[in-house]
Parts: C-alpha cells; structure tokens; sequence
C-alpha cells in the first residue's frame, strides 16, 4: 500500500476544496439563473393573466351590444347565420329587386 504523506494529502484534500468550491459556484449561477428565469415565467403568468382577463372583458362587451343591436333588429342568433351565409350574387339580387320596388312606387304615387 502506497504511503500517503501529510503534503500529498494536504494536496488532495485541497484540490478536493477547489473542486467543492468550483460546484457550489456553479450550482449558485445555476441557482440565479433559475431564479431569473422563475421571475420572468412569473411576469409572463401575470401578463398574460391580465390579458386574458382584458380580452374576456372585450369579448363579454361585445357579446353584449351584438345581442342589444340583435334585439333593436328583432333577429335572433339562428336567422343572422343565415343572412351571413348569403353571398355577394344574392346581395346584388336584392338591391336590384328593391330598386325595382322603389321605382314601381314613384311611379305608382301622383
């Protein structure tokens, strides 16, 4: 068996509080950057908590002047479906036959 000496073994023990040192340094920049990285998903929740909360808001507000301007047209949901299903050939159809309405009329008051 090898004789271990008190300078070989004060080297060792050293080396080894070098390597120690070096981990915990490492560890601790490991540590802060996790801490940054936490702190900035945290500011990115609330951001984005806040916005979702932003755009219920938004979304309730209009939900709710649609159903008042629904309601000042007397048309529901299901029959607004329909008009919007409609396409520019059936749009241009009606206005010609309200056109020829609106003429028959003139024509048809003294």
């Amino acid at each position: 068996m090898p004789r271990v000496t008190a300078a070989s073994y004060e080297q060792t023990v050293n080396q080894n509080v070098q390597a120690a040192r070096a981990a915990h340094q490492q560890a601790g920049h490991t540590v802060n950057q996790a801490e940054t990285e936490l702190a900035t998903h945290k500011q990115n929740q609330q951001h984005w908590q806040t916005e979702t909360g932003r755009r219920y808001s938004n979304l309730e507000k209009a939900l709710s002047e649609l159903n008042q301007s629904l309601e000042k047209q007397a048309i529901d949901l299901e029959q607004l479906s329909r008009l919007l299903e409609k396409d520019q050939h059936w749009l241009a159809a009606q206005k010609s036959q309200m056109a020829a309405l609106e003429r028959t009329l003139q024509e048809s008051t003294p």
